[in-house]
């Protein structure tokens, strides 16, 4: 909004000093204004690049996202587990952080 404003200023001026025959003023003016508007469109296209960069990366109930069950709630997750042709898995054994405390637990498969 500033770099507007210092814009439209600078317009303003250019047109008051073309008036007056002041040519090299004006000339100034304008490229204040044209620096000024330039600016303000670099910063625009830089807060839309950041705003792509800042997108989740995982959906909402993708595993890798941060969750919390509340107590005497439960909360589903499926796991894909790809291993090769002949291989068998057993057990899967996993570490959960439960009340900031890890623990190793294992699943029979």
């Amino acid at each position: 909004m500033i770099l507007g404003i210092i814009a439209a200023g600078a317009v303003v001026a250019a047109g008051s000093n073309d008036q007056s025959g002041n040519i090299a003023n004006s000339k100034l003016y304008l490229s204040v204004a044209t620096g000024a508007l330039l600016i303000n469109d670099f910063n625009k296209i830089s807060d839309t690049i950041t705003d792509i960069e800042r997108v989740k990366l995982f959906p909402k109930n993708h595993l890798y996202t941060n969750f919390q069950v509340p107590p005497g709630l439960v909360s589903k997750k499926w796991i894909l587990i790809q291993h090769p042709n002949g291989l068998g898995i057993k057990d899967f054994v996993f570490t959960l952080n439960v009340d900031k405390k890890p623990g190793k637990f294992s699943v029979a498969l």
